[in-house]
């Protein structure tokens, strides 16, 4: 992957959960601030040279090192996890 589409990596994605996040009377993330956390990320990840074939222990790795920089991508990652997927977990919930 070249420089400059690694620098593009993302960027779509981040602008819309930026955007459905920060929506509302208590916003769940600083919309203007996600975008210039997630830039910073990338340029971590490749300068520490932080493993990226294992999401879990990269963010384990963001998480221990570098939460107080990278707030709202903790708070969207942490999301991504609580979320489902899909609604068979819960249709078998209420069915139970």
């Amino acid at each position: 992957m070249s420089e400059e589409d690694a620098d593009k990596l993302g960027n779509d994605e981040i602008a819309m959960l930026s955007q459905k996040y920060r929506q509302g009377d208590e916003p769940y993330i600083e919309a203007s601030k996600t975008h210039q956390e997630w830039a910073m990320l990338k340029t971590l990840v490749r300068s520490q040279h932080y493993p990226t074939e294992s999401l879990p222990v990269l963010w384990n790795i963001i998480n221990t090192h570098h939460r107080d920089v990278l707030p709202n991508l903790l708070i969207l990652a942490l999301m991504a996890v609580v979320f489902p997927v899909h609604t068979a977990d819960v249709e078998r919930g209420f069915s139970a």
